[in-house]
């Protein structure tokens, strides 16, 4: 099983209608804490930098736009501009800071065997990527409206889904938000989207996006801390280790006091270690369960100074997930999902909060249970 970077995405809609979107979300986007996001795609990704932008005089786009989205868009093409054009006109630009976002299919999928090649290409250049630092998506292809001029049905886009979501590797993070879309469009044509369907897939990828792009920076703020505590342990037992050789000179207990000193160097690097393993479960478990129902994930520490996720927190309640232990062996991870009423000043006591679910996360293999 993939590990959380290939986990499918579900995107989450209220009943009866889309996610409501935010009134500013036309002026959003990527910003410094949310890295680039780059986007290369068909007319469909067209329709979304038309929305996003207001600049609907070009079908071909290479641009970065004023809210700091990368586009390379080419409108009615494939898998043949994607790989001679779309993608490689990027290709250098990826770093680190990069999201790669990859929304073309649609005027392919007729053809069964492009889902394969469109792995092969996706996986090889999502493997250089990943080496670069950068974080690589592709979406599904999402409902037409009954058969299109070409001949394109749902029977089609569907079947084309299963197949790239199973041919994809590890190094790419498919979002499937084609199933949630059904039934709650508004279509231009039989092919595209007007604007208000345009711009909620354009929010509810970039929700995806800019979360993980967020929670990968903690996680690597949180490394360097440790890191950083490691070398400061480490230079403490090296100090002992020389106070020590001065010590023996003169008495036997000199020693003793050393011993203990490394113990503790070794001890801090254990629990720095421990905290890491800890931590990369938080992620996996918050998409497979609780992002689907429209959850946010705010990273906060408790008072023992456990890191915690808080999903959902409003004027009576907040609920929030907290690892609780590992089970014996230490392969996995036992994560508590909690809810707890909160006071007049916004506060709780974690001695009121009331269990609602525990989930094992499985260290190796990102296993998730139930």
């Amino acid at each position: 099983m993939r590990k959380w970077t290939a986990l499918v995405l579900l995107l989450c809609l209220f009943a009866g209608g889309l996610c409501p979107l935010k009134a500013s979300a036309a002026q959003s986007g990527s910003t410094a804490d949310d890295g680039k996001i780059i986007f290369v795609g068909d007319s469909r990704t067209l329709g979304m930098y038309w929305v996003r932008t207001n600049q609907r005089d070009r079908t071909y786009i290479n641009t970065t736009d004023p809210f700091g989205d990368r586009w390379s868009i080419g409108s009615g093409e494939g898998f043949e501009w994607m790989t001679s054009t779309g993608v490689p006109r990027i290709d250098e630009e990826v770093d680190s800071r990069s999201s790669v976002v990859l929304m073309l299919g649609i005027n392919d999928c007729l053809t069964p065997s492009m889902a394969e090649r469109y792995c092969e290409y996706i996986n090889q250049k999502a493997a250089e990527w990943k080496a670069k630092g950068a974080e690589v998506y592709y979406v599904s292809v999402n409902p037409v409206r009954g058969v299109t001029s070409s001949g394109i049905s749902n029977a089609a886009v569907d079947s084309f889904n299963a197949a790239v979501r199973a041919g994809l590797s590890e190094n790419v993070s498919f979002i499937d938000i084609n199933s949630q879309l059904k039934g709650n469009i508004s279509f231009y044509d039989d092919l595209h989207y007007n604007d208000v369907t345009n711009l909620a897939v354009y929010e509810l990828v970039t929700d995806v996006v800019k979360k993980a792009y967020q929670y990968k920076q903690q996680l690597l703020a949180q490394l360097l801390e440790q890191k950083r505590q490691e070398e400061e342990a480490a230079r403490a037992a090296a100090e002992a280790a020389r106070q020590a050789e001065q010590a023996a000179a003169a008495a036997d207990s000199g020693t003793a006091v050393v011993a203990g000193d490394n113990r503790n160097a070794v001890t801090q690097a254990q629990m720095a270690e421990k905290m890491n393993r800890i931590n990369s479960g938080y992620l996996p478990i918050y998409f497979a369960r609780f992002q689907q129902q429209g959850m946010g994930f705010d990273i906060f520490l408790n008072t023992q100074g456990i890191l915690c996720v808080r999903l959902q927190q409003d004027g009576n309640t907040i609920r929030y997930l907290e690892y609780a232990a590992d089970m014996p062996d230490g392969s996995q991870g036992i994560y508590h999902y909690y809810e707890a009423p909160l006071r007049a000043d916004g506060s709780w006591l974690p001695s009121e909060a009331k269990l609602q679910a525990a989930f094992v996360y499985n260290y190796a293999d990102g296993t998730i249970y139930p």
